[in-house]
């Protein structure tokens, strides 16, 4: 399946909407997953990775790429939200090969 836009969140209103109006909140070491109820009959994913927390391009696009995957598998079970992905601390080259996967894998695991 591709990831296409009706299942991102896109604009600054729909990441606006989930900041304001969050009902649950999914909390790992590194990430922190925020989501809120949408009129759509599927969820969708916004992602706010500062450069402040992942310093390099590389780096950020592979976590991008990392959390978009793992939407993807568990698309078909995941509730009706919009969904935010936030970095909450600093990582590291190492830190995204070894335990943000995993950490990405748990936290969807958990929404379900």
């Amino acid at each position: 399946m591709k990831f296409s836009p009706s299942v991102k969140l896109r604009c600054r209103n729909d990441f606006d909407t989930v900041f304001q109006n969050q009902t649950r909140r999914w909390i790992s070491t590194s990430l922190m997953i925020i989501g809120c109820e949408n009129i759509q009959s599927h969820p969708r994913l916004g992602m706010v990775i500062a450069k402040k927390r992942v310093k390099r391009a590389v780096d950020r696009n592979r976590l991008k790429r990392m959390l978009r995957q793992n939407f993807q598998e568990k698309f078909t079970h995941l509730p009706a939200y919009d969904f935010v992905v936030l970095v909450r601390r600093p990582l590291t080259k190492d830190q995204l090969s070894q335990e943000i996967d995993t950490e990405v894998s748990s936290l969807f695991r958990r929404i379900i």
